[in-house]
């Protein structure tokens, strides 16, 4: 005769991915936006300081896509820098215990996904804006050779970016390893997926 409250089954750590990320927690958000917004700075400065040289007198297709591609840089790293500076004061003052709950509630949740993605995506149009102002600045006599070799390590430099970026969101999407809670959760109530 079966037991009229079934005690739950508790998953078997065999069936479950092996964690490789620290739950979330008060400081990995921080040293996160930290790191962005600092990085995002500096090469929005970068960019900033190649639309200084910008003469409408000489508006051929290629100076105007190095134009734009720097423009889009420094909006996109602006905009991550500021985004995470102003979330950097939220996290800041939540109160430990409850920075996990905090991230995964709205409108912080979707606030929290900005930052990186507006980075990545200002740095990739920086990396495209040099790749055209090498190849405009190597289209003369006798550097033909050395304008392919600029191309080709400009186009390696954005693929790399465009990769790691790629590899490190699939990475990040895994699942992090389990707050003290949710594991003591997990190990009183958690069953199989298949019931």
């Amino acid at each position: 005769r079966p037991h009229p409250h079934p005690c739950p089954r508790a998953r078997s750590p065999s069936t479950r991915e092996p964690y490789f990320s620290a739950p979330i927690s008060k400081g990995s958000m921080l040293n996160d936006l930290l790191n962005t917004g600092v990085m995002a700075a500096v090469i929005g400065g970068f960019a900033l300081g190649n639309l200084q040289s910008w003469d409408p007198e000489q508006a051929t297709n290629i100076n105007i896509a190095i134009y734009m591609m720097n423009v889009l840089a420094v909006h996109a790293n602006t905009c991550s820098s500021l985004a995470s500076a102003l979330l950097y004061m939220v996290v800041n003052n939540l109160v430990e215990e409850k920075a996990e709950e905090w991230r995964k509630t709205n409108p912080w949740k979707t606030l929290m996904m900005f930052p990186t993605p507006k980075f990545v995506m200002g740095t990739a149009f920086y990396l495209f804006g040099v790749l055209l102002l090498s190849w405009r600045d190597m289209d003369v006599k006798n550097m033909g050779t050395w304008q392919y070799v600029a191309l080709g390590i400009g186009a390696g430099s954005v693929a790399m970016v465009i990769t790691t970026a790629s590899i490190v969101a699939w990475g990040m999407s895994k699942t992090r390893q389990m707050s003290g809670e949710e594991a003591l959760d997990d190990a009183l109530h958690g069953v199989d997926s298949g019931g």
